[in-house]
């Protein structure tokens, strides 16, 4: 069995368009916002615009869920045009980010089994 270790860390490096990030909101209240917060804290978001100097990015996600599956608010994402299935977020939720999408996926699957 191969076993591979990374030390997950972002040391003196601010995100930057492209990258990729994963993010924790804390939890959410309603009892249909599971979904919600497994879409932040189980998979990778790109950056795709924002403001560093403000500590504020424009994150989009992949397979974002109907609105109805999820029982939220229908104006959470963007719906339409450059910023489809994004939102915008502080610096403060982000676990860590990388220009290698695999780093991200490799944490996700080290904190899904506790390693």
């Amino acid at each position: 069995m191969i076993t591979k270790f990374k030390l997950f860390e972002n040391i003196n490096r601010a995100p930057e368009i492209g990258d990729y990030v994963i993010i924790d909101c804390g939890s959410f209240s309603g009892p249909d916002d599971r979904q919600l917060y497994d879409l932040y804290c189980n998979n990778v978001g790109e950056i795709i615009g924002g403001n560093s100097d403000e500590g504020y990015y424009d994150v989009k996600w992949e397979n974002v869920p109907e609105f109805d599956e999820i029982g939220y608010r229908k104006d959470y994402f963007k719906k339409r045009g450059p910023l489809k299935n994004a939102r915008q977020y502080h610096i403060s939720f982000f676990v860590c980010w990388s220009d290698d999408k695999e780093e991200l996926e490799a944490y996700l699957s080290a904190k899904k089994y506790n390693l």
